[in-house]
């Protein structure tokens, strides 16, 4: 079901809703689905927003709307011929699905409404990669890009690095949000190392000395690589290195505030917080405020984030730098349909930085200057 409480920005409601019913036209046994009001009534939004969702997958070919006689599903050979230029976006990790809504609308904005599905497998295991080419085949789909990739521990990192070569052995494949640590393909991914960068040069200039970094995941490349920026200018200024100071990436969203408890609770705390990303940030805020420090005077935080409700609400107390990820997938989709319509041939992998944005710096805002 999808439901309006669900923590994504409401104006990609419409966006979940036709990939729901896109779902539902691939596995349905049925020639037809449900009358308006009660696909309505099962998601649990309103006529518009179906309304919208339909008139996409009637473009794309999926549904024929029949006035008075129903919404009926098209065959794959009804359909295929139109979705030459489709991207499947396979996301493995079902906490990036409001990502993914954000890649998809850029990759629609670069390809057309009704060009770019997005499917979760976040299951294990995974399906057989044959089957699953076959089935993109039979749906007209010309290229794949993967979301979410290198989260999954061993074994099961050998079963997803196996399933995405396979899929690429077969059809134009591309990597968003950061390379992976075993297959090699086009990549694209936000960068926030400048930003972090001109961030902690910043910090020394005004005589910050103690640095903590929260969420160092070296089990994926782009995380491992804004890592070891924050340790080379770590050791480049001969800064002091504590290791209660690193906390390392935790699986379970329950562990975030229990990992940064350590860091606050004993004498010297760090003046500066790297915070990986949003649930860190708020872990380390939750934290502060339990030990009556305050943020931009005591302690300053600077946070990563891809969502713009994230960014607002952890503006007021931390510094933020935002990755577009609406521009990543307009990147993307470039990339993989050069290769799917033959303009760019098959050659090395091309990776492409999408340079990461502040937006807000409270060091250079009177509020919270110094320590």
């Amino acid at each position: 079901m999808v439901t309006v409480t669900d923590t994504f920005d409401r104006s990609l409601l419409y966006e979940r809703v036709r990939e729901e019913l896109r779902e539902r036209c691939l596995r349905s046994e049925s020639s037809m689905l449900p009358p308006l009001r009660r696909l309505s009534e099962e998601l649990n939004v309103n006529h518009f927003t179906i309304s919208r969702a339909l008139r996409d997958l009637e473009r794309d070919g999926l549904v024929k709307i029949l006035p008075r006689r129903g919404i009926f599903i098209q065959s794959p050979n009804q359909h295929q011929s139109q979705n030459a230029n489709t991207v499947e976006l396979v996301t493995f990790n079902s906490g990036l699905r409001n990502i993914s809504l954000h890649l998809l609308h850029g990759i629609e904005e670069i390809a057309g409404g009704g060009q770019a599905h997005n499917v979760m497998l976040t299951h294990s295991p995974l399906p057989d990669p044959q089957e699953f080419i076959q089935t993109l085949r039979k749906r007209g789909v010309g290229a794949v890009l993967f979301n979410g990739v290198s989260y999954l521990p061993y074994p099961d990192s050998l079963h997803e690095a196996n399933f995405i070569y396979e899929v690429g052995q077969n059809l134009p494949i591309g990597i968003v949000g950061g390379p992976h640590q075993i297959v090699q393909a086009d990549c694209v991914y936000g960068d926030t190392r400048p930003a972090m960068r001109e961030y902690l040069e910043l910090c020394h200039q005004k005589g910050f000395e103690r640095f903590a970094y929260l969420g160092a995941d070296l089990r994926r490349p782009a995380n491992n690589e804004r890592f070891d920026c924050f340790r080379a200018f770590i050791l480049e200024h001969q800064l002091e290195w504590n290791e209660r100071w690193i906390v390392k990436s935790k699986a379970q969203s329950s562990d975030y505030r229990a990992a940064v408890q350590e860091i606050f609770q004993r004498q010297p705390i760090p003046q500066v917080v790297i915070a990986y990303n949003a649930n860190y940030a708020y872990a380390a805020l939750l934290e502060m405020q339990r030990c009556g420090l305050y943020p931009g005077k005591d302690v300053h935080l600077l946070a990563f984030t891809s969502l713009e409700s994230d960014a607002l609400a952890l503006m007021p107390d931390a510094t933020v730098v935002s990755i577009d990820e609406v521009e990543v997938g307009r990147r993307a989709y470039k990339l993989v349909h050069e290769k799917m319509t033959g303009k760019v041939p098959e050659g090395e992998p091309q990776t492409v930085h999408i340079r990461a944005t502040f937006v807000n710096n409270l060091l250079q805002e009177p509020v919270g200057e110094g320590s």
